[in-house]
């Protein structure tokens, strides 16, 4: 426990006796209100938070993709796949080791071949997507090919042109262009059906007659 900055001998005490052994615990109880109720101010608490976040889900920094990567397109069948068969409660759980202190296995995996690349998926279990009640919609979607690898996270977007539809971070602009490309195929396929039904009127009237 000392090893995290502001954690002193005292603090690390008083965890003790809350019953406070491992790293996972101490981030539990940083976010449930545990830590403040035994007097750690605003700024110190969020010290302690930052550093567990990196120590645990390591630091910061942009979804990594090394090479080429499947097309958002695919991105988006495999998160709308996997959210569909967890609230189907077809997927096999895993019982993970940050914000679980029951140890109670409850996020679902999914794991398929598409083409050439195998996908493992499931929902984000950060901090910030507990912060934000967002672990039943950020969907963690891991690739790989055989010499490209990579991660994306696909989220419900809240703002903007894209508002209410699901994105794939990071590639926003694909995204948008997929759901243009779509309706563009929905317009063209409505204009389709009813040019078929009004050649249909006509030979029925011309058979009629």
């Amino acid at each position: 426990m000392r090893s995290i900055p502001g954690v002193g001998s005292q603090l690390a005490r008083q965890l003790h006796d809350l019953g406070l052994t491992t790293l996972e615990g101490l981030e539990m109880a940083a976010h449930d209100g545990r830590l403040a109720r035994l007097g750690i101010g605003p700024k110190r608490l969020r010290g302690i938070i930052d550093s567990l976040a990196a120590r645990l889900g390591g630091s910061r920094r942009p979804e990594s993709v090394i090479g080429r990567e499947p097309s958002v397109a695919d991105l988006l069948a495999i998160d709308a796949d996997y959210r569909q068969r967890a609230d189907e409660h077809l997927l096999p759980t895993l019982a993970p080791r940050r914000f679980n202190p029951d140890n109670q296995p409850w996020l679902p995996v999914y794991q398929t071949d598409r083409g050439d690349w195998f996908y493992r998926a499931l929902f984000s279990n950060t901090a910030l997507a507990h912060r934000l009640n967002t672990t039943r919609d950020w969907v963690v979607i891991y690739f790989d090919d055989g010499t490209a690898s990579g991660q994306r996270t696909v989220v419900t977007e809240t703002r903007g042109d894209l508002r209410g539809r699901r994105v794939v971070r990071g590639r926003e602009r694909e995204c948008s262009e997929f759901y243009e490309e779509l309706k563009h195929r929905g317009t063209e396929n409505t204009e389709k059906k009813e040019r078929e039904e009004t050649k249909k009127d006509e030979q029925e009237a011309y058979s009629a007659a």
